[in-house]
């Protein structure tokens, strides 16, 4: 997820001020995205969460020149909660896990977001644990790791550069998933 996801959940909505609610809809945005997965764990429907992001999205400012952008003050602190987060379970970087950890008390949108799903940080933590077991998140690639380790049981992930190559020996078979 970069930024220009994020800005494009405001951009396709005329809003000009990037927010929390237009970087959870970037997360939910990939169907099988990490988000999604701790969602799910978390007993969540990935489309509800969506429709009451959109929804909540729809109800603010539309402007009618959205050419330029600017980070909002609740995307700001949530990604100062999410860096705590992150320091907290000893990762070298921000990842999902940490912004959707974060979400949970951001007072813009995420905090009622999983209020109004009945969605408790603790149960949030659980699904996190579930999902992401004990990885650490030391580089970019390592939500590809998430997803080789649940849908493979890979024992090896090794990026390259460029090119993902996700390679496995599992049961003496050899996998190899290439990703642009």
């Amino acid at each position: 997820m970069a930024w220009e996801g994020i800005v494009d959940a405001a951009q396709s909505n005329k809003q000009q001020i990037v927010e929390s609610e237009h970087l959870m809809k970037a997360l939910l945005e990939p169907k099988d995205g990490l988000a999604t997965q701790i969602l799910t764990e978390a007993g969540l429907n990935n489309a509800s969460v969506l429709q009451v992001t959109d929804n909540f999205i729809a109800q603010h400012t539309k402007v009618s020149d959205d050419s330029d952008h600017w980070l909002g003050s609740s995307l700001s602190s949530l990604l100062e909660n999410a860096r705590k987060f992150k320091k907290q379970m000893e990762d070298d970087l921000i990842s999902v896990e940490h912004i959707l950890l974060a979400l949970s008390s951001d007072t813009r949108f995420g905090k009622q977001l999983f209020r109004d799903l009945n969605l408790s940080e603790e149960s949030l933590k659980d699904a996190v644990q579930a999902v992401c077991g004990s990885q650490k998140v030391t580089d970019q690639y390592t939500e590809w790791i998430y997803e080789a380790l649940e849908e493979y049981g890979w024992k090896a992930v090794w990026p390259q550069s460029g090119l993902v190559s996700r390679w496995c020996i599992t049961h003496d078979s050899l996998f190899s998933n290439l990703t642009n």
